[in-house]
């Protein structure tokens, strides 16, 4: 439910694998582009790199 009324005011959002894997899947995060994350390391990498170019 956090999510439904964060996402949509979110341009980076931070969440589980699921509910990553949930948003990209249902086209959530691509409709009110916002960038999802995880504590992977793959996605703190593209995180961090994405807090470079602000």
């Amino acid at each position: 439910m956090r999510l439904s009324t964060g996402l949509p005011a979110s341009d980076l959002l931070f969440t589980d694998k699921q509910r990553k894997f949930e948003l990209l899947q249902t086209g959530l995060a691509e409709k009110y582009q916002t960038e999802v994350f995880t504590g992977t390391h793959s996605d703190l990498e593209l995180f961090y790199s994405r807090l470079e170019q602000i």
